[in-house]
């Protein structure tokens, strides 16, 4: 169980995270690619609960709660005018129910990788993207199933395709790829984004993200789909604010989360 001393440390050093790093307008543009010698950092904050999961079948049964708190910093440098390097570092607190007791997980992980450019339009933009996952300071205390400090390595093939409707810009992103992770199942990866600027100070942003991992015991087969749906708001010509909320629509031996996403981005 965690003191309220650990849980000061851990908003204090997400705080920090916030004050001193920054994010863009056209983020979550998937396939794109920075321009050269342009920076991106966007800092999100996601806050979870669930008390309930879906079993094998799809069907909701109740389960003990489980909270989580996570913040990740992504950022993107473009290295070419073909080639955006990426690094995002991230720390988590997991809290749940183990028999009658509470307790926590606490760990933070690095990602780091690249996307490459194979073909480009007018319109639209075929990319390539490799990325590994690797935990670097963790704390356990949550059985197996609800952990995810594993290593991994991710790779996806993104497309992306820009347009403009009622004199308003706007993007379309699909990312297709899988998950290799050591000592637990495998995920085939699915993920799409429709971005809108409804006007000119705000993107509107639609979000699905999914998963599906074969069985591998201890654990069974898994799938999760989840929506999320944010608004990005223009503070300044250089910083922005985003607000959205998400929840886990469909799965199978998943639990069904529901949450807030909060960041802070800034144009460089």
């Amino acid at each position: 169980m965690c003191t309220s001393g650990q849980r000061a440390r851990f908003f204090v050093l997400c705080f920090a995270l916030i004050s001193t790093l920054a994010g863009r307008d056209d983020a979550w543009a998937g396939a794109f690619l920075q321009e050269d010698g342009r920076t991106q950092i966007i800092v999100t904050s996601t806050f979870d609960r669930s008390d309930r999961f879906y079993t094998a079948s799809g069907k909701l049964q109740p389960l003990a709660q489980y909270r989580k708190f996570e913040m990740v910093t992504y950022a993107e440098f473009g290295a070419t005018d073909w080639l955006t390097l990426i690094f995002a570092p991230s720390s988590s607190q997991s809290i749940g129910s183990v028999g009658a007791d509470e307790t926590a997980d606490r760990y933070a992980r690095v990602e780091a990788g690249a996307r490459a450019r194979l073909w480009q339009g007018d319109h639209s933009i075929v990319s390539f993207q490799t990325t590994i996952r690797a935990p670097y300071a963790f704390e356990r205390g949550l059985p197996p199933g609800l952990r995810r400090e594993v290593n991994e390595a991710d790779a996806r093939l993104m497309y992306g395709y820009s347009f403009e409707i009622f004199e308003r810009s706007g993007f379309a992103s699909a990312e297709f790829g899988y998950r290799l992770r050591a000592g637990v199942a495998d995920e085939w990866r699915a993920d799409f984004t429709l971005g809108y600027r409804v006007t000119p100070g705000i993107l509107l942003l639609l979000q699905n993200f999914n998963f599906v991992a074969k069985a591998m015991a201890p654990e069974p087969y898994k799938r999760s789909h989840k929506l999320q749906f944010s608004g990005v708001f223009d503070v300044t010509d250089t910083w922005s604010l985003q607000a959205g909320a998400y929840a886990t629509a469909l799965g199978a031996n998943v639990r069904r989360e529901t949450g807030v996403v909060g960041g802070l981005w800034r144009k460089f």
